[in-house]
C-alpha cells in the first residue's frame, strides 16, 4: 500500500484527466468569448453624454468608441470650445452631423481617419461609414458677373483684376470691361484692382447667380522724384506673351510728330520688330512680312485702308482711342488669318455722367471730340472728327 500521490498519478487516472480537461475547456471558452466581445465593441455605434465639455475631450471619446482617429486643422476647430452632446447608440455619421450642425464642417473617412474640413457650399452627407466611403459633396455652383467702370466718366476698364481673398481664384475683364466668375464655394467678398485706381471691395451676401458691378475711383499717388542708375540692362519679361505689346493713348499724345499731327499708327515705330516704309509714312512691315500680312481692327471691325494722302496720315484719330494692342505673333484663335501682325484698337465709349468737349488746331488739320450721356449711367455717345486744310477747295 502506497502513501501519498503525485501529479503524474492524477494525470494518468481517468477521473483526474477529465476534471483537468474541463477546467482547460472553460478557460478557452472564456477567453474566446472575451475576444468576440472586444472585437464587436459597439459595432461603430456611439453612446455619449457630455455637458459643457471641451471639444477635444468629446472627439477623444468618439475616437475610443469608433476606433477611428480625427485629423483636422487647429485653426478650423477650437479644441477648448465647450460643447454638449447626448447620444445613445448613434452612428458616426449621426454623431458628427449633430456635433458640427452649426459649424459648417464636413467630414470623410480616409484610411482609419476621420478628416475634418471646412464645408463648401452645398449639401454635405456621409454615405456608408462602415465601408469607409469618402464624403459625397453635392456642390451648388453660382456665377458672379458684371462690369468694371470708371466712377467719374463711366468708361469700362479693360484688364481689371477680380479676385477672392484667401482663394487662388480670379479673372480679368475683357475688351468690354465685363467679367464672369463661376464659383463652387462660399465667398465673403470680391476685390477689384486696376492700375491707377483704388481697390474696390464688395461684400457677397447671397450665394446665387447675380450681377455685381464695380465703379472704380482713380487713386493718384504723388511721390518725390527719384533717379535710378544701372550699369547693365537686365532681361525683363514685360508681358506674359513675348509677342504682345500695349500702347497707352496718353503716351501717343506726348510723342513728337510730323507737323504736330499725333498718330496712333506712327507710334508703332517705337515697338521692336516694326519697321516703317519711310519717315512720316504710316505704311509698316512687321518682322520682314509684307504690308498685306498686317491686320488692323477698330472695335473688332477690320480696316483695310487705314491711311490717307498716299499713306502719310492714318484714319485713326488719337483723341478717340482708349486702348491699343499689338500682336506680332502667337495670335489669339479668334484673330486668325494674318501672318505678320494684328493691331487691335479700341475706341472710347463716352462719358456716362457728364458732357465734355475736346479739340485742337494744328498746322495741317483741326480736330473736335464730343461726348456725354444719352441716358445717364446707361447709354452714352462719343463723336470725333477731323478736318484737313489740304483737302479744302
Amino acid at each position: 500500500m502506497r502513501s501519498g500521490w503525485t501529479g503524474k498519478d492524477v494525470w494518468n487516472s481517468p477521473n483526474g484527466m477529465s476534471g483537468f480537461g474541463i477546467k482547460i475547456s472553460l478557460l478557452v471558452y472564456l477567453l474566446a468569448a472575451g475576444l468576440v466581445l472586444c472585437g464587436q465593441e459597439t459595432n461603430g455605434l456611439i453612446t455619449i453624454h457630455m455637458d459643457q465639455q471641451p471639444m477635444k475631450k468629446v472627439l477623444d471619446r468618439i475616437e475610443e468608441q469608433s476606433g477611428l482617429s480625427f485629423s483636422y486643422n487647429s485653426r478650423l476647430i477650437d479644441a477648448d470650445e465647450a460643447v454638449s452632446i447626448h447620444l445613445d447608440r448613434a452612428s458616426l455619421e449621426e454623431a458628427l452631423s449633430i456635433l458640427f450642425a452649426e459649424r459648417r464642417i464636413s467630414f470623410e473617412v480616409v484610411e482609419q481617419q476621420v478628416v475634418l474640413k471646412r464645408a463648401r457650399a452645398g449639401k454635405v452627407k456621409m454615405d456608408a461609414v462602415k465601408s469607409q466611403d469618402s464624403t459625397l459633396v453635392e456642390v451648388s455652383k453660382f456665377t458672379l458677373n458684371g462690369f468694371v467702370k470708371d466712377m467719374r466718366t463711366g468708361e469700362v476698364l479693360i484688364g481689371a483684376t477680380i479676385t477672392i481673398p484667401g482663394w487662388a481664384v480670379g479673372t480679368i475683364t475683357n475688351a468690354y470691361g465685363f467679367y464672369s466668375l463661376t464659383l463652387q464655394s462660399e465667398v465673403e467678398e470680391l476685390i477689384c484692382t486696376y492700375v491707377g485706381y483704388g481697390k474696390g471691395r464688395i461684400a457677397i451676401h447671397s450665394y446665387e447667380n447675380q450681377s455685381i458691378h464695380f465703379d472704380m475711383e482713380k487713386d493718384l499717388t504723388h511721390i518725390k522724384e527719384v533717379s535710378i542708375y544701372s550699369d547693365e540692362l537686365d532681361n525683363v519679361i514685360r508681358t506674359t506673351r513675348s509677342s504682345e505689346e500695349r500702347i497707352n493713348p496718353e503716351s501717343v499724345r506726348k510723342m513728337p510728330a510730323l507737323f504736330g499731327e499725333k498718330d496712333v499708327i506712327k507710334s508703332l515705330a517705337a515697338v521692336p520688330g516694326i519697321k516703317f516704309f519711310g519717315d512720316g509714312s504710316t505704311i509698316f512691315f512687321v518682322r520682314g512680312g509684307s504690308r498685306d500680312q498686317n491686320m488692323i481692327t477698330i472695335d473688332e471691325a477690320p480696316v483695310y485702308n487705314p491711311t490717307h494722302l498716299l499713306g502719310y496720315f492714318s484714319t485713326v484719330i488719337p483723341d478717340a482711342i482708349k486702348d491699343v494692342k499689338i500682336y506680332k505673333g502667337d495670335f489669339p484663335a479668334n484673330y486668325g488669318g494674318r501672318l505678320s501682325s494684328l493691331i487691335d484698337i479700341r475706341t472710347k465709349d463716352g462719358n456716362m455722367n457728364h458732357f465734355g468737349m475736346d479739340g485742337s488746331i494744328g498746322l495741317l488739320s483741326s480736330r473736335l471730340s464730343l461726348e456725354g450721356p444719352i441716358w445717364k449711367e446707361h447709354i452714352s455717345f462719343f463723336a470725333s472728327g477731323r478736318r484737313s486744310y489740304i483737302t479744302r477747295p
